[in-house]
Order: C-alpha cells, then sequence, then structure tokens
C-alpha cells in the first residue's frame, strides 16, 4: 500500500473506530501492525478534551470555555466553538453540581453524577453517554456557586477556606485514627485534595494518611505517617484520599494544651 501523506489523514471528527490506516515500517524493531495502531490511535480519540474549562463568572453564573472532547454515543469529537455562559442559575443549596458537554454541542449543569470512566480516566454523565463529564462545582447554604479557579487538572478554591464547609477539621485531638471527610467539597472524580494542615496541639506531632496507604501509624508506630507536622507547624500538601473523599489523621500522644489539630480544603485534582 502507498505512504499516506498528513494531509490525506481524514477529520479525526468523522472516525469511529473501524477505519484501518497503512503504516510505513520504520525499522527492523517496528512491530506494530496497522491494526493495533488505528486501536491505539482510537483509543486516544476516546479519551480526547482539550479546552472546555469551567469558570467562575459570579455566584449565580458559570461559564465554559471553547474547546473540544470525544463524546462516545455519537463516537464523534464534538467541538464548542464559543464559549457559553450560563446566567442568573436557580442552584439547589449546599449540592454538587456536574457539567457535561452534549453530543448537541450544548452544555448541561445537572446534579446527575459522572459514572465511572469509560476509557482512560474520560467519563459520562451515569447511565448517558451523550454528555462528557466536564467538571463539578460545589453550592454554598444559599445555592450559591462557590468561587473556583480552573486550571489544567486543578481546581482552587477562593473563599474563606479556614471556614465551614472548607474546615473539614476543627480542634481534633484524636490519638488513635479517626477518619475526617472531605466528600462534601471534594467531587466523586477527584482522589487528591489540596489540604492545609495544622498542629497546634501541645508537645505531640499529628499524623494523617488514608485507609488503604502502607504507613503503620498508631498505635504502634504512630510518627510512621503519609505527613507528620510537628508542634505548632502548617503544611499545605497535595494529599490522597480514599475512595470514599476520606483522609485519617492522628496526634502522635495526649497533647499537654493547645488548641489541637485542624485540615482545610483549598482544592482538589480530579480527572476527565
Amino acid at each position: 500500500m502507498a505512504d499516506i501523506k498528513i494531509s490525506q489523514l481524514p477529520d479525526a471528527a468523522t472516525l469511529d473506530g473501524t477505519e484501518r490506516f497503512p503504516v510505513v515500517q520504520a525499522g527492523q524493531n517496528a512491530k506494530a501492525s496497522p491494526d493495533q495502531l488505528a486501536s491505539y490511535a482510537f483509543g486516544l480519540l476516546q479519551r480526547y478534551i482539550d479546552g472546555l474549562k469551567l469558570e467562575w463568572v459570579s455566584t449565580t453564573s458559570l461559564r465554559v470555555t471553547n474547546g473540544v472532547a470525544y463524546v462516545p454515543s455519537v463516537k464523534r469529537i464534538i467541538a464548542l466553538p464559543q464559549s457559553v455562559t450560563m446566567a442568573s442559575l436557580a442552584l439547589d443549596a449546599s449540592a454538587w453540581y456536574h457539567c457535561y458537554l452534549t453530543a448537541a454541542a450544548g452544555i448541561q449543569l445537572v446534579k446527575d453524577a459522572p459514572d465511572a470512566a469509560y476509557a482512560g480516566v474520560a467519563r459520562t454523565k451515569t447511565a448517558d453517554s451523550s454528555c462528557r463529564y466536564l467538571g463539578s462545582v460545589l453550592t454554598d447554604s444559599s445555592g450559591q456557586i462557590y468561587n473556583f479557579l480552573h486550571v489544567g487538572n486543578q481546581i482552587f478554591y477562593r473563599n474563606a477556606q479556614a471556614k465551614n464547609p472548607f474546615r473539614v477539621l476543627d480542634s481534633g485531638t484524636a490519638t488513635s485514627i479517626a477518619t475526617v471527610s472531605c466528600a462534601a467539597v471534594v467531587p466523586v472524580t477527584a482522589r487528591v485534595a489540596t489540604l492545609q494542615l495544622y498542629n497546634f496541639a501541645s508537645g505531640v506531632n499529628m499524623g494523617t494518611g488514608t485507609s488503604d496507604d502502607s504507613a503503620i501509624g498508631p498505635p504502634s508506630a504512630p510518627n510512621d505517617a503519609l505527613y507528620l507536622i510537628r508542634q505548632d507547624a502548617t503544611a499545605l500538601v497535595p494529599h490522597p484520599l480514599a475512595s470514599d473523599g476520606s483522609l485519617q489523621y492522628w496526634l502522635t500522644g495526649t497533647p499537654t494544651g493547645g488548641a489541637g489539630a485542624y485540615i482545610d480544603v483549598f482544592g482538589y485534582i480530579y480527572e476527565r
């Protein structure tokens, strides 16, 4: 079969995964067949997303920037040619809303959660492959969207992070492993949260980890922790979470005084 030129490649939006492409063998060690390469290319296509960032406009407005993404139901790359702003939103209080690109090149903001990943880390709405997951936003007790910045695969909250609901541990004094949930401020698509850890307990260290880590922890090795925070110290860290959005903390002994341990959520890393 003759070599194929770049200019002869079809538009990616017309591919459905059944195509076969001729490949020029580059050397003796090239082992991939055309079918294997086509399958690999389709796997990449299924996960494709570019742009489509979420932007906080106001407490009642959200913008999705222009971009493109693969949508499984139509087996096509769907384009959003211009940014879309959703204004004057009337949302439920203290709720997660999830944003999707639809097969009709529209934007949905709904409470329907994203499904498990269908390819790589790419997700759709649960039981609806016509909606490609873009990200999630959280509302406060008045139904207003919390301020955030979306950069890459990270969300940075821009609020008073030392207040509820972002303060997930307040004056903690547990000397055995205790579970702290971040699920109220970290979506189901995130397994890493950006946390500020504070240890204001006198005479002891603060340890943290997860239910599935390999650190020993208390009671036999209380200083053996994923993160160990000394007395009167703080640390801003990317902290792994268990699948339910939780982490664990403990103090390495009974404090002689002080204000205890605190954990504030500053953002998270998520997958889409």
